[in-house]
């Protein structure tokens, strides 16, 4: 009887533990798509750190993505969109949450995005699935970068245009 009892309790007290569960790096990429007047193109990151807080239900995520992972397949156009925005000084973009809800498999995110050294308040809507004990958690969102930079990257004397669009998939292991 105290085996079963005893049993039980690290049943129960492991049910209602959080676990930290971290990014695959190798599955997770973020990609970035913009706009310029002679042409469009997309830059991906597949580096990117992250974990979350999971107690049955997401209560907390942390990612960072350093600048220079992105590659748009044109490696003079990243270097100049680089030190346009001043990636020795500003390294990262990260964000975090713990205000997140979930109906059904969307779930939302309010929380704090910073880049370029500034900081911003966010709401991202995502899809949320479990699949092969993996959380997978898939949208995307636009970002102003005039809300971030002083000056908007150029190329031949034309910026790029303000609105990019973030598209991220991410696998956090259970």
């Amino acid at each position: 009887m105290m085996k079963k009892l005893i049993f039980l309790f690290f049943i129960v007290n492991f049910s209602y533990s959080q676990s930290t569960l971290m990014l695959d790096k190798v599955k997770s990429k973020i990609n970035y798509k913009t706009k310029h007047i002679f042409n469009s193109w997309e830059g991906v990151n597949n580096d990117i750190n992250g974990v979350m807080v999971y107690d049955g239900v997401i209560s907390k995520i942390a990612l960072a993505v350093k600048l220079i992972d992105f590659d748009s397949g044109n490696s003079n156009r990243d270097l100049q969109l680089l030190e346009s925005i001043e990636i020795l000084k500003f390294p990262y973009v990260k964000f975090y949450s713990e205000e997140i809800e979930l109906k059904g498999n969307e779930i939302t995110f309010n929380g704090e995005i910073e880049f370029h050294g500034k900081k911003k308040q966010i709401k991202i809507i995502a899809i949320n699935q479990t699949i092969k004990n993996q959380i997978k958690i898939q949208g995307k969102f636009q970002l102003l970068l005039s809300e971030f930079l002083e000056n908007i990257p150029a190329f031949m004397l034309f910026e790029i245009e303000n609105d990019v669009t973030i598209s991220f998939e991410l696998y956090f292991d259970e």
